[in-house]
């Protein structure tokens, strides 16, 4: 239980002291580009993973969802140069 108790008091904390409406988990990941720096916004066409996670739900091979291009490269345009 610990990190999904740790993060719904995290998320609670939010919306019982800050007066939040909603949040939306966009995802986190790591870097392995020295590069990258803690907090640069890394903007992706679509992503996979290992975790094995579509197993459970007994599905006939895996499925990486992508974004649409549109969407995709309107926010990496309303990006701010550092």
């Amino acid at each position: 239980m610990g990190y999904a108790l740790h993060r719904y008091l995290f998320l609670r904390a939010f919306f019982n002291h800050y007066d939040v409406d909603a949040i939306i988990r966009i995802g986190s990941a790591g870097a392995l580009h020295e590069d990258i720096e803690l907090k640069d916004v890394v903007m992706a066409m679509g992503a996979c993973t290992d975790s094995r996670y579509s197993y459970q739900y007994e599905l006939p091979g895996d499925f990486a969802p992508i974004a649409d291009y549109s969407l995709l490269e309107k926010g990496s345009r309303e990006q701010p140069e550092n």
